[in-house]
Order: C-alpha cells, then structure tokens, then sequence
C-alpha cells in the first residue's frame, strides 16, 4: 500500500468514456490508462453516457479513481448543443468543440486541479485543448494526445461532400486548424499517432515537443481461428464515427458489387453498431451480406473471415481495426488513408488500393489466391508483434510521461 501511494500522480482528462471498447479511440484510451497505471496513480475525468457507469467502472478497476460527467451524445442532444453555441461557431468556435462543451467538466477539472497533488496533465483529443492552458496557469506539466489531426480528416471529409455540407466542412476544418494551432502551442508535450501526424503537427507548431506513440493492440491474447468455408470479406467499424460511415456506405454502393460480379459466392459481413436504416435496408435485400451489428465476439467473427477490407477515405491517425485483423491473422486490403500511420508495406504486410474499381479488383484477386492470403496474414501478425503490441506502445507512453514530469 505504502509503495502504491508513493506512484507519481497523473490527471488523465478525456471527452470519451473508455468502456465498451466498441471504437478505436475507447480501446486506445482503455490501453493507455491500463498501462499507465502500472507506474502510476492515474484519476480519469471522463465525460459519460448515462449507461456508461453501470458498465465500465468495473472494468476499469485499475485506475485510482475514475470521475463521470453525465452528458447525452445521441444525435439530438449534439444538435441541441450546436443550436445553443451557434453564436460561438460564428465567431470561431469548431462545432467539434461545441458538441462536447461542458461545463459541469471544467469546474470540476479546475477544482481538481486547485486541489493540487498531481504530478501531470493528460488532455486527450483536440476538443480539450483548452484545458491545457488552465493547467499552465496553475503550474501544472501536460501531455496533449491528438489522437488524430483534426483538421486534417475534416478537410478530407469536406472533399467528399457536395452543397452546404462542403461549406461547412471547409470551414471546420479551418476553424479546428486555428483551434489546434493554438492548444498544441500552450502543450509541455504532444502525443501524436504516427509519424505522418507528428509531421502536420510540426508544420504548425514547428517548436513543439512532439513524441509518436501509435495505436496498439494485444497480440498475445489473440489466437488464429479457421476460416469459413466461404470466400468472406469482413468490415468493423463504429458507424457514429463518420470515417467508417462514409467507408461502409463507399463500400455497399460501389465497391461490393463489383466484387460480386468478378467472384461468385462471395460474402461480407458488416460488423458495428449505429448502421443508418437506407444502408440496413442495403444489407438486408442482398443474401450474400451480413449486417451482425455489435458483437460480443468480434474476434471471431474477423478471424474466421477470409479478408479484412477497410476502404477510409477520410480520417487521420491509425486504425486499430487494421492492427487487430493483423493480429488475427486475417489479410487487410485498405486504402493508403486508411493503413496512415501503419508501417506496413504494400504487398507484403498488408494491400493497398484507392479507387473502388482498385479495391474491388485487389479484393477479387486475394479472395481467389489463398496462398497469398496466407502469406500476407503471416506478415501482419509478425509485424504487430513486433512493433504494436500494447505492452511495447504502454512502455512509450509511460517513458514520455516520465520524461515530462521529470522537465524542470
């Protein structure tokens, strides 16, 4: 007990609740506290759904204390949100600031904070930027995480958009894109994703002390399981994150069926919660597509697929999805966008291709080569193993922290 209360203290502060690890970013967060955890006493202040609590507390027994923000993310109160702060996005303020506003949250991290006794600051995702300059003030270390470059998927996501939703997109981008300049500026230290997203990073803030530590995934926990007797394509992806959305809906409406016109008996399974109902109609009028939704087991249902197919066209960081396909042994066929981030090279640890006549024709060849298959899916887990496991990613994050702390 003594030892444990001689731990360095760390205030980890984040706009997501952790628990279910339905997304890439809650099992990036989960990991990341697990493991920071081991050297030090690590208190969460989390924004939470109502049901959150009931399910994650226990989970996430590890960590010193873990305080919950009640706030409602379904589409209606996010709107409500964005209608009461449209004066501050008119006067510059991003709506991916406004949507996760609270200020139960601030008082509560400024009395924290007041309080004192912790060693550093944690600010996870750019809508919290600002709460690093409340720790400067109070002479508090801070580690800024960008889980992804804001901007740089908003801008990406303005470019397949048509209309108003272009306009709006063009100028969030470039809202967030002032946001960001000005939050990773006040950071002790920024974590990015990759190196692809440190190097944006610098671009802006070139005197920032910007450390990589990637997305991870637990590898040795994870065994190969027999594939279906079938040619089947799997895709995993929460839909309320507008990337996989945008991918799911590329991939039913121009990429799948040219897959089926080129391989006979082919299947696709879609795994994620939050499917639109035109997209579920999609799905349910095609026999040879299934639509699961969340599943307990996503392990089984990926590692028993032939080939993992991940067509982002939008987003920055890594994808934690490509990561575990590569730890079940399962091929990944994804886009250069969506494999960001990733050291993994073309034809070997993974196949890349970037139009949905590339991705239909990539897909089509994999299915029917399965030594290919094997081969590639050999070399992805080899190469999660050895540089993504999230034993390796938690002794970074740990040596960053420490580092900070220890700057005078």
């Amino acid at each position: 007990m003594q030892e444990r209360e001689k731990k360095l203290r760390i205030l980890v502060v984040s706009p997501t609740f952790p628990y279910p690890l339905v997304s890439g970013g809650k099992q990036r967060l989960y990991y990341i506290l697990k493991e920071l955890s081991r050297e030090f006493q690590v208190t969460l202040l989390t924004l939470a759904e109502e049901n959150d609590g009931h399910i994650g507390r226990e989970a996430l027994g590890f960590l010193k204390e873990v305080i919950q923000v009640p706030i409602r993310q379904d589409r209606i109160a996010q709107i409500r949100r964005l209608a009461i702060g449209l004066p501050h996005w008119l006067f510059g303020t991003p709506a991916e600031v406004l949507v996760k506003k609270s200020p139960k949250m601030l008082e509560i991290y400024q009395r924290l904070l007041a309080d004192g006794g912790f060693d550093l600051v944690q600010v996870e995702y750019s809508q919290y930027l600002p709460l690093v300059k409340i720790a400067n003030r109070l002479g508090k270390k801070s580690i800024a995480t960008a889980h992804d470059v804001s901007y740089i998927s908003q801008r990406r996501k303005a470019a397949v958009m048509t209309g108003w939703r272009r306009f709006f997109w063009r100028r969030e981008a470039e809202l967030m894109r002032r946001f960001e300049l000005t939050g990773w500026r006040s950071a002790s230290r920024i974590v990015a994703m990759s190196e692809n997203d440190r190097s944006e990073i610098l671009q802006l803030v070139s005197e920032a002390a910007v450390d990589v530590v990637p997305n991870g995934v637990e590898v040795t926990s994870r065994r190969s399981y027999p594939k279906s007797d079938v040619p089947t394509l799997v895709f995993v992806g929460y839909m309320r994150h507008y990337p996989n959305l945008d991918g799911v809906e590329w991939l039913l409406k121009e990429i799948w069926p040219r897959i089926k016109a080129r391989l006979e008996g082919v299947r696709l399974r879609i795994v994620g919660a939050g499917m639109p109902a035109d997209l579920t109609r999609m799905t349910e009028n095609d026999p040879q597509v299934d639509y699961l939704g969340f599943v307990d087991d996503v392990d089984e249902v990926v590692g028993t697929s032939w080939l993992s197919i991940v067509p982002l066209r939008i987003g920055s960081g890594t994808r934690l999805k490509i990561l575990e396909s590569m730890a079940l042994r399962t091929a990944v066929l994804t886009t250069t966008i969506g494999c960001e981030g990733i050291d993994a090279r073309h034809s070997v640890d993974v196949m890349l291709a970037d139009t949905a006549e590339s991705l239909a024709s990539e897909a089509s060849e994999m299915l029917r080569d399965e030594q290919a298959l094997t081969r590639i899916a050999d070399a992805g887990r080899e190469l999660v193993q050895a540089r993504y496991d999230w034993q390796i990613i938690g002794h970074k994050m740990r040596a960053c922290a420490e580092e900070v702390i220890s700057q005078r």
